[in-house]
Order: C-alpha cells, then sequence, then structure tokens
C-alpha cells in the first residue's frame, strides 16, 4: 500500500496506514484534491492474487461514493511486467 504514496503524491495527500503492510486488508485514508476540491477517501486491498492482480475498494464522501480499482501484472517475455490500471465507479 505504501508504494501508491510515490507515484499518486500529486493528488492524494495525507497518507494514514492501517492494517498489514501489504496484501488483503492493507488501508489507507488518503485526502484527495480534484478539480480544487477535497474529500477523504479509504483505499482497502479487498482481493490480492501476487503477483498477478490487486484489487481495492475506494469509498469517500461519507460512503455515498464507492469505486473500485484492479491493477493488473502481465509479465513480459523480453523481461519486467506490464502493469494496467481499471478504476470502476459502482455508486457514484
Amino acid at each position: 500500500m505504501a508504494h501508491h504514496e510515490r507515484f499518486t503524491d500529486h493528488y492524494l495527500t495525507g497518507w494514514s496506514y492501517s492494517g498489514p503492510d501489504q496484501g488483503i486488508g492493507s488501508c489507507a485514508v488518503v485526502t484527495a484534491t480534484l478539480g480544487g476540491k477535497k474529500t477523504d477517501v479509504t483505499i482497502e486491498v479487498v482481493k490480492a492474487d501476487p503477483p498477478l492482480c490487486i484489487v481495492e475498494r475506494n469509498v469517500s464522501a461519507g460512503g455515498r461514493r464507492l469505486a473500485h480499482g484492479t491493477y493488473t501484472v502481465e509479465p513480459l517475455r523480453t523481461g519486467g511486467s506490464h502493469v494496467s490500471f481499471t478504476y470502476a465507479w459502482a455508486r457514484k
């Protein structure tokens, strides 16, 4: 979870962590700044299939907004990996 902070610090700040350092149950509360507005977001890992997939649940606006972020890791034949991220709203 802590690795997120390095590549999202341009719009997610004030990270506080709970639960395990990684895997299911790993959790962070952050402040998201988008479009000039700030809101707290809870990010929790709800599914993990290392090293191929991580699914996070994101809750904000006092529970009125719910989304899932999925990281999919595909090993490359030439070495390294291709990482894709899909963000899907469950409730806006």
